[in-house]
């Protein structure tokens, strides 16, 4: 829970509507136990005009991480936050060996692509784009696009079991004791199988795949509402992603570094369009995370 702060007043000294942070968790007041969500921190108890401020301090200190949690959320922390993007970028460099192997073994290269990068996903080594464009580039666009979506929901379920063994539960507990990630658990798990499943497809339109992967996982999130907003939310990126290996691919050169040399402008241009897509996505999601109330303003954040 945020201190108050020197919000604007009306001539009564109240804050003016708006402009205070608010209590968004089920704190009590102090001294009548009125519930205080939504009550401004720099206000009075409604019912009996105790100071809010007071209520805040006089909470009990909040339950500490886990060992557990704190050890093996810590670590997949690490590992998923920076492997990825240096095995996603070697794997790039490498494309013109693993594409054409998988696309002379025809429907088993294809199995081979959806159980692989399954695996590569779920233990947070390769990030979803790089293996979206492999996909486009060895099967175009819709096999490369629909295997890489499959393989994503499978490496989805890999990081959600591996957060549960590494981590426990250990983290649901401390979210739980924080109103600010507590509002966010609570659209994950308690607000309903569809608020769920819109919140992660939403979130997963434009986030880390693996640390996001760590995120749901955590907060206790059902895992059907967690795999089908998955499979969702991953879609215009992965189809993006492989349309842009297929494309790649149709002008005949063997990687990407042939196609540097031999047609630049092509290569920029499809980059170009990928950051283009990604910057879109992002927008988008954090449009509809900010009218669902799950995402702040710029113009500060909410209590917690």
């Amino acid at each position: 829970m945020t201190e108050p702060t020197n919000a604007p007043r009306d001539p009564s000294g109240q804050p003016l509507e708006g402009t205070s942070p608010r209590v968004v968790d089920d704190l009590q007041c102090a001294r009548c136990s009125y519930k205080l969500r939504g009550v401004a921190v720099d206000a009075q108890c409604p019912e009996c005009g105790f100071a809010v401020a007071e209520s805040i301090a006089s909470r009990p200190p909040l339950p500490p991480l886990s060992p557990r949690a704190k050890f093996g959320g810590g670590i997949l922390t690490i590992i998923w936050g920076t492997v990825p993007a240096i095995f996603g970028t070697a794997l790039l460099f490498k494309i013109g060996s693993v594409a054409p192997w998988l696309k002379s073994h025809n429907e088993e290269g294809l199995l081979v692509y959806i159980l692989l990068f399954a695996v590569f996903s779920g233990l947070g080594l390769l990030p979803t784009y790089s293996q979206a464009i492999v996909g486009g580039w060895a099967f175009g666009l819709l096999r490369g696009g629909f295997g890489g979506l499959v393989g994503f929901v499978g490496g989805a379920t890999i990081g959600y079991l591996i957060t549960k063994l590494v981590a426990g539960d250990g983290f649901r507990a401390w979210l739980d004791a924080r109103p600010r990630t507590r509002v966010v658990r609570e659209a994950f798990v308690e607000s309903g199988f569809w608020k769920s499943f819109g919140t992660v497809a939403l979130i997963r339109l434009n986030s880390p795949f693996a640390l996001t992967n760590l995120a749901m996982s955590a907060s206790g999130v059902h895992y059907v509402a967690y795999a089908l907003g998955t499979a969702v939310g991953l879609a215009p990126r992965t189809f993006v992603s492989a349309s842009i290996g297929a494309a790649a691919a149709s002008q005949g050169q063997p990687d990407f570094q042939a196609l540097a040399a031999k047609n630049p402008s092509t290569l920029v241009v499809l980059i170009v369009v990928a950051i283009a897509v990604a910057m879109c996505l992002s927008y988008g999601a954090r449009a509809a995370l900010k009218r669902a109330g799950l995402l702040e303003e710029s113009t500060g954040p909410k209590a917690s």
